[in-house]
């Protein structure tokens, strides 16, 4: 006997399965470079039009750069994976997506030796105050919201060109700044100066987070090429 509530689930998987019959049963894996780094990410279709896509990714860049009129050897450590939604709205290339990652950028920062560190206004030899050492992360999950060109399971292709433009939002960053001070700096013989040295380098942490409190936003430009299976 059939009852209601077989009857329901019946009817509704009338509904879901045509759905997935009507869009593209391939797969596809695509590799990527963008401002997120290299990657690769792999695309599944779910229903007509909409696909799941996921992907991972990371790069890192090294240069030197001054910060406060301080010159740094900074390091760009990029990581993030994500999941995605993309709509193919009309049902070719352009697409509408939206999604999350898990975000573990950061900036890292050491300063150059020999030079002269001005420090919450007050200025200090490297070799009395040593090694500065910033930081600057921001949260781990950062939704996301962007557009694109390219269906990587059409069935017209097995190997395309995706584009991709959208924007990551990682909240307000933190920074960090602290400082190696040697064993014979003339700061650790003179409490007074230590203390001095130390709400110098508070002031200078601060200015540090305002300059990058702004920065609540990550662009994502992407260009990839994908292969269907």
């Amino acid at each position: 006997m059939i009852t209601m509530k077989k009857a329901v689930g019946v009817f509704g998987l009338s509904l879901f399965f045509p759905a997935l019959a009507a869009a593209d049963d391939s797969v596809a894996i695509v590799a990527r470079a963008s401002t997120q780094g290299l990657g690769g990410e792999v695309v599944f279709p779910l229903a007509e039009n909409i696909n799941l896509r996921g992907g991972v990714y990371g790069f890192k860049l090294s240069h030197d750069d001054t910060a406060s009129d301080i010159e740094y050897d900074l390091d760009a450590k990029l990581f993030s994976a994500g999941g995605y939604l993309d709509w193919h709205v009309f049902g070719g290339g352009f697409r509408l997506s939206a999604g999350a990652l898990y975000d573990t950028n950061k900036l890292v920062g050491a300063s150059l030796p020999n030079q002269t560190y001005n420090i919450g206004g007050t200025e200090y030899a490297s070799d009395d105050v040593g090694q500065l050492n910033g930081r600057v992360t921001a949260n781990k999950f950062a939704p996301y919201a962007g557009i694109g060109w390219g269906n990587a399971v059409s069935s017209d292709n097995s190997i395309k060109i995706l584009f991709d433009l959208g924007v990551m939002y990682h909240g307000r960053p933190d920074a960090t700044l602290s400082a190696d001070i040697p064993a014979d700096s003339p700061l650790r013989d003179d409490p007074a100066l230590m203390a001095q040295f130390q709400a110098d380098l508070a002031q200078e942490r601060m200015d540090f987070q305002e300059d990058v409190a702004d920065y609540k936003f990550y662009p994502v430009v992407s260009v990839g090429v994908s292969f269907a299976f």
